[in-house]
């Protein structure tokens, strides 16, 4: 999936559902959303962030879910897949880490990468669905447990994608699983206003997507900034998704259109910097600042008082450094029980 460059001052990006990177130019290739199971967490985690009355940009809500630096290093392990096909994945993979950005993959072994067991890793590596999709940061570990999968390549195990969809799609995946959103959803690329939206609706509705229109809404339409946008949309970024040129009405000429990007642009370079500083300090100062305005706008909020608590415990769990993980598991947990009305 690819990257909409919004941070809050620590971060960038995403509430939710990763769709399949689109290499191919054809509108016949599904475009893959995250698996049901997966889809209604982080629907739950949404609602819990922004419940009616809570206004804050996207973008906010979406640096939050950047890791943390007290649960560094981020792991990483395999559900299957051979020694070799692993070791390409991470070596794909590391690229992020290798531009001034302080982003600790840890894979274990390099020479026979994590496998998964029933220890908790935070980046889950499986090819047992359809397309190539990925959670979005912290979701992760939060929100995916141990034995399930958070980042998925089709059936690599069998047969790999040949290069250059192989790195392109492991760069483009591990960028959502680093918290990068979508390149077309920047809010101020102006790429919802050069989608064709009514060929679209029409078109994902039908085979072999079934799309409805919030499900398409939410993949394609541009996030909110709120003033917090610090970079330049970036056509040449690796999070840019490639979609079919009838998709936008000035077709190729389209300045959101792309072929496929298949490297780290100087922006996505840059960017990841931003989000992960090198130094702790200059991380926390970041983080803190993105859970002072979540906190104040949910506070000065018209929510009701439990609907502004579970936001709150969100934003403990995602933002503030300290909580054990035991603390962690059973706020989460909670938090995906729907909440009780009075």
């Amino acid at each position: 999936m690819k990257r909409a460059t919004i941070l809050p001052a620590i971060a960038a990006l995403a509430l939710g559902l990763s769709v399949q990177t689109a290499n191919a130019q054809s509108s016949n290739k599904a475009l893959e959303a995250l698996p049901h199971h997966l889809q209604a967490r982080v629907q739950q985690r949404q609602n819990n962030l922004l419940p009616p009355g809570v206004s804050v940009g996207q973008g906010v809500v979406s640096g939050l879910k950047a890791w943390q630096p007290n649960r560094f290093p981020i792991t990483v392990c395999f559900f299957g897949g051979s020694s070799d096909l692993r070791r390409r994945i991470m070596d794909v993979a590391l690229e992020w880490t290798k531009h001034g950005a302080n982003i600790p993959l840890d894979f274990g072994n390099p020479s026979n990468p994590r496998i998964c067991t029933n220890q908790e890793s935070d980046i889950k590596v499986g090819f047992n669905y359809r397309g190539y999709w990925s959670t979005i940061g912290q979701d992760s570990r939060d929100l995916v447990g141990a034995n399930e999968q958070s980042m998925n390549f089709a059936h690599w195990d069998v047969a790999p994608a040949s290069e250059p969809e192989f790195s392109s799609t492991v760069l483009h995946e591990f960028g959502h699983a680093l918290a990068f959103q979508h390149e077309h959803q920047h809010p101020y690329s102006d790429c919802e206003k050069e989608f064709d939206f009514d060929k679209i609706y029409v078109e994902l509705a039908d085979h072999p997507n079934f799309w409805n229109k919030e499900k398409v809404d939410f993949n394609m339409r541009g996030l909110s900034g709120n003033g917090i946008v610090t970079t330049k949309f970036d056509r040449a970024s690796i999070m840019l998704y490639t979609f079919a040129p009838h998709f936008y009405k000035q077709g190729v000429s389209s300045k959101c259109y792309s072929t496929a990007n298949q490297v780290l642009s100087q922006g996505d370079k840059k960017q990841a910097a931003e989000v992960y500083p090198a130094t702790v300090a200059a991380a926390a100062a970041a983080r803190a600042k993105a859970v002072a305005t979540f906190t104040t706008a949910v506070n000065t909020s018209s929510a009701s008082s439990a609907a502004r608590l579970r936001s709150l415990q969100e934003v403990q769990v995602l933002g503030v450094p300290g909580l054990s993980e035991i603390q962690r598991a059973q706020t989460l947990q909670n938090l995906q029980a729907p909440m009780q009305l009075n």
